[in-house]
C-alpha cells in the first residue's frame, strides 16, 4: 500500500540561517522558512533540533515546534532565534505544509559548524547573510 503513494518533491521552499545586529550592536542568528513559490503554503509546521553523536555518545536537544497559519508566495516568516552554542550540531528543521500539491513535508539540515563567517553567502530573498541548508 505504501509503494502506492506518490511522494511529491517539495520545491521553491527554502530554510536559511542568518546573522543581523540586535538592538545592542551584538550579532544575532535566526532560522528564516522562505517561500519561493508562486502559491502560498498553508498550515505550516516547523519542528526544529540538533543532534550529534560523540566519544560514541548520542547528544540531541529538545525539539522545538512552531506554527504558520499561511506563508504567502514569495514570503518569508523568520523561524526562530539560534543561540550558536548549537552550531557544534547537526540542526535540522522538518517543515510540513498545504499547499496547491498537496500536503509536503521535506528535512532541512545543517551540518555541523556550517555557520561561520567562511561559508555566509548573500540570502537575497530575506537581505541577510547566512547559510541555506545543504539539502
Amino acid at each position: 500500500m505504501k509503494k502506492d503513494i506518490e511522494k511529491k518533491e517539495v520545491t521553491g521552499v527554502r530554510v536559511a540561517i542568518a546573522k543581523t545586529r540586535n538592538p545592542e550592536g551584538e550579532w544575532v542568528w535566526d532560522a528564516y522558512l522562505i517561500n519561493c513559490n508562486s502559491y502560498d503554503l498553508e498550515n505550516v509546521i516547523v519542528a526544529s533540533k540538533g543532534y550529534t553523536i560523540r566519544g560514541g555518545k548520542e547528544m540531541e536537544t529538545s525539539t522545538l515546534r512552531h506554527m504558520f497559519k499561511e506563508l504567502k508566495a514569495g514570503a518569508y516568516a523568520k523561524i526562530e532565534p539560534v543561540n550558536p552554542e548549537v552550531f557544534s550540531l547537526t540542526n535540522e528543521y522538518w517543515v510540513s505544509f498545504f499547499c496547491e500539491e498537496g500536503f509536503l513535508d521535506k528535512r532541512f539540515i545543517f551540518p555541523e559548524e556550517i555557520c561561520q563567517d567562511r561559508f555566509l553567502v548573500d540570502i537575497s530573498e530575506i537581505g541577510l547573510r547566512g547559510v541555506y541548508s545543504m539539502n
